[in-house]
């Protein structure tokens, strides 16, 4: 075998090293170009209640684009989504109500993302499919305390409630309760979350929540249909089904590069096809 000497030798090591050099060079910039699109990531706060709807879409942008990441930081209610937007921590706020007046001044812009179907569910044993607002009055006043009333089993009910000031009691107070005075018996649930494991492993419970969280995170609830109403993204579209809260978005007028595509995938035909999948209405 011949070997390489002298000159040679030292022209081949060269060479060598040079393609090292520009392959590394390279890969490094195409490294931080990765770290760069990753880089890429929009701050959401604001109302548990709308959160998992822009949770459900943004999972699903991220599918379609890695690039872009999504922080969640801590918030419970619409007006540390307001807050979070108007003072520039987050990108995007989240609200299940609209703005107020005074909010509207702060130089922001508000999406109505979906009229989210709020609907009266029971514990998975409960026969009762169908009620009607006096029936569900009479639950909650506690005038009726068994489901054997409603045409289920000789069992008690036991009554799961929201707190007077979260957004699921003003809708269910203006849709349903009125004024009426709720049973001291009433179980009251601080989160939507802990309705949804309150109604899932208390037998003979009954409360309301988000029709599209039902759908999009297929919870083991009995859905009750409001004087024979069904609660479907359809009946929700049309106007048949009334109990309805407003679930949005607010942003800065000056948005960052990576919200906006977002805010506009979601307001687009496949944003929106996706979204009437999981169960919540478009506006």
């Amino acid at each position: 075998m011949n070997k390489i000497s002298g000159p040679r030798k030292t022209i081949t090591l060269t060479i060598a090293v040079l393609v090292f050099l520009v392959a590394a060079g390279c890969s490094a910039s195409d490294t931080a170009k990765t770290e760069l699109k990753q880089k890429q990531t929009i701050r959401v706060t604001g109302s548990l209640t709308c959160l998992p709807l822009v949770k459900v879409m943004a999972a699903e942008y991220h599918r379609l684009h890695p690039e872009v990441g999504f922080l969640y930081l801590t918030g419970a209610h619409s007006a540390a989504g307001v807050q979070g937007a108007t003072q520039g921590t987050v990108d995007i706020g989240a609200v299940s109500r609209e703005l107020k007046p005074e909010e509207e001044a702060l130089g922001l812009k508000y999406y109505l993302l979906s009229n989210d179907g709020l609907v009266v569910a029971t514990h998975l044993n409960t026969q009762v499919k169908s009620l009607t607002p006096e029936q569900i009055v009479g639950v909650y006043s506690g005038a009726i305390v068994n489901w054997s009333a409603l045409g289920g089993s000789d069992e008690p009910i036991t009554v799961l409630d929201r707190a007077e000031d979260e957004s699921a009691k003003i809708i269910v107070r203006k849709y349903l309760l009125g004024s009426a005075a709720v049973t001291p018996a009433a179980s009251v649930m601080f989160l939507e979350s802990d309705m949804i494991k309150a109604l899932e492993t208390t037998p003979n419970s009954i409360g309301y929540l988000s029709y599209g969280a039902c759908v999009s995170d297929g919870l083991p609830v009995n859905i009750v249909e409001l004087s024979g109403v069904k609660p479907t993204v359809k009946s929700i579209e049309s106007g048949e089904y009334k109990m309805v809260r407003p679930l949005g978005i607010i942003l800065k007028k000056e948005a960052s590069s990576a919200t906006q595509p977002f805010v506009d995938w979601m307001f687009s035909s496949k944003g929106l096809e996706f979204m009437k999948k999981k169960g919540y209405a478009a506006p």
